[in-house]
C-alpha cells in the first residue's frame, strides 16, 4: 500500500526472550501486511534459545534492540522510547497480526485526527495456530473496564505516539496488568474507537504469562482496579472466574485428547 500524505507511519513494538518456537511466525505477521510505512522494533532481553540467531537474520523493517533489563515493561519502555512513527502497536514475540490490519486501523488514523487509540476484536489460537475462540470487545469506557477487568486484547490496540507519551511510562512494578494499568490511563483522557473485527491472534498455550499465571494476573488486575478508583465487583469476580475456567478447560483438553485418541 502506498502512503498517502495523511496516513501514518507504524512503529510496532515487540519485547522478546526465549520465543524461538514463534518469532518467526510474529515476524512475518509483520512483515507480510501491505503497509510499507512501517517499523518493527524488538527489544530482547538477551534470548538463550535461538531466538536471537532468528531475529540477527531478520530482514527490514525489523530492528533489533538489545537490553539487560528484566521484564516486559522494561522492554516496552525501551522500545516506546525509540519508535519514530505516529502510531504505535505493541505485539508479544508469541502473537500474529491478521493480513491487512495495519491498512485498516491507518485509515481510521487518517480519517480523524481526534482518535487516539484504535482497537478491535482479537483471535485466540492455539500453539498450530489454530482459532479456539474469538474475543469481541465492543465499545469500551473507563466504568466499563473498572467494573470488568482488562476486556481489551493487548495485540489488536494501536496508539498515537503523542497520547502515549503524555500517558507516561509503563508501571515496571506490575508483571502482569500493564496494559490494564495503560489502557485506564489513555481512556480518561482520549478518543478510543472500536474496529468490530478480528485485528489480532493471541496465542494461548499453557506456559504463556496469562495461561500460567493466573492468581498472579487477579491480585495485578485489583490493584490497578483500585488505583484508578475503582472496586471489587461481582462483574469482576464473574470476569476472573470465567477466566479460570478458560485456563482449567484449555490445560485438560489437550490431555483429555491424547487419551482419547491413544
Amino acid at each position: 500500500m502506498g502512503m498517502g500524505a495523511s496516513y501514518p507511519r507504524v512503529s510496532i513494538v515487540t519485547p522478546s526472550l526465549n520465543a524461538a518456537p514463534f518469532i518467526e511466525r510474529t515476524l512475518a505477521s509483520v512483515r507480510n501486511q501491505i503497509y510499507q510505512c512501517l517499523e518493527h522494533i524488538v527489544v530482547d532481553h538477551y534470548s538463550t534459545d535461538g531466538t536471537l540467531d532468528i531475529l540477527q537474520r531478520a530482514a527490514p523493517p525489523v530492528r533489533l534492540v538489545m537490553d539487560r533489563g528484566r521484564g516486559i515493561a522494561r522492554a516496552l519502555n525501551v522500545a516506546f522510547g525509540l519508535v519514530e512513527g505516529d502510531v504505535v502497536g505493541w505485539l508479544n514475540a508469541d502473537d500474529l497480526y491478521l493480513p491487512r490490519t495495519l491498512e485498516r486501523i491507518a485509515a481510521v488514523f487518517a480519517g480523524d485526527p481526534t482518535i487516539a487509540v484504535v482497537y478491535g476484536d482479537c483471535l485466540f489460537v492455539d500453539l498450530d495456530d489454530h482459532i479456539r475462540w474469538t474475543q469481541r470487545t465492543g465499545d469500551l469506557s473507563h466504568e466499563r473496564l473498572l467494573r470488568q477487568g482488562n476486556v481489551v486484547p493487548q495485540p489488536a490496540v494501536f496508539v498515537r505516539r503523542d497520547a502515549l507519551r503524555r500517558a507516561g511510562p509503563m508501571d515496571e512494578s506490575l508483571r502482569f496488568a500493564l496494559d490494564f494499568d495503560l489502557w485506564l490511563r489513555l481512556i480518561r483522557e482520549h478518543h478510543f474507537h472500536y474496529v468490530p473485527e478480528p485485528l489480532a491472534c493471541f496465542r494461548w498455550h499453557r506456559t504463556s504469562l496469562t495461561a500460567s499465571h493466573g492468581f498472579g494476573s487477579w491480585r495485578e488486575a485489583i490493584r490497578v482496579v483500585r488505583k484508578h478508583g475503582g472496586g471489587v465487583t461481582p462483574a469482576l469476580a464473574f470476569a476472573y472466574l470465567r477466566f479460570l475456567l478458560t485456563v482449567t478447560r484449555q490445560r485438560f483438553v489437550p490431555f483429555l485428547r491424547t487419551a482419547r485418541d491413544a
